[in-house]
């Protein structure tokens, strides 16, 4: 970390952050805090917290490479959210098989598709689709089969998806559900071949 700059620190949990009551991260050196973020001041998603740093934040701390800045993450749960999560939490978790775009411009004609499938989850009767973009932006959306693909004129996908990844998440009767899958790369379709088979 360098003084003077904003950095974003992203922190991977081992559980969904919708269980957490409170959180802190703290940043001390020599000893002494120096930056204290309360979860107010966090960013949380899925099993993830950021926290993005402002200049003068990290203009408190000391350029030393006999001071090393340390970092700490306090969290309290909400009561009995742990027990419930793991009682919930039973279905097995998707394998995305492929996910695919197509963002193409014809004269007057824009056509964009995202499509993903994945694994059929046993006990599953819907799905959660996450597209995260590389600038951060996501959005969710649903379906009740293992596969899915957006509208040609969906405008969150007609934007741009270099760089997006997407993730699944099933959940099933009686409140259950699963972790999220791993994220998988969108990858783009040459809709010039695409075109071609679609009309001959």
């Amino acid at each position: 970390m360098i003084r003077g700059t904003t950095p974003t620190l992203e922190f991977a949990l081992p559980f969904e952050v919708d269980l957490i009551a409170e959180a802190y991260v703290t940043i001390s050196q020599n000893q002494s805090v120096v930056i204290d973020k309360s979860l107010s001041e966090l960013t949380c998603a899925g099993k993830t917290l950021t926290v993005k740093l402002s200049q003068e934040d990290t203009l408190k701390l000391q350029q030393s490479e006999f001071k090393p800045a340390e970092v700490q993450i306090r969290v309290r749960m909400k009561s009995g959210g742990v027990e419930n999560y793991f009682k919930k939490c039973i279905l097995d978790k998707p394998i995305i098989e492929s996910a695919t775009c197509m963002n193409k411009t014809m004269g007057r004609y824009s056509f964009s598709y995202l499509c993903v499938s994945w694994d059929k989850v046993e006990n599953a009767t819907s799905y959660k689709i996450e597209v995260i973009k590389n600038d951060g932006a996501s959005t969710v959306y649903e379906t009740n089969k293992p596969y899915f693909y957006t509208s040609r004129q969906d405008e969150f996908i007609m934007e741009g998806m270099d760089g997006a990844k997407v993730r699944v998440r099933a959940y099933g009767e009686d409140d259950t559900f699963s972790v999220w899958s791993e994220k998988k790369e969108v990858s783009g379709v040459d809709f010039s071949k695409y075109f071609y088979y679609l009309i001959h």
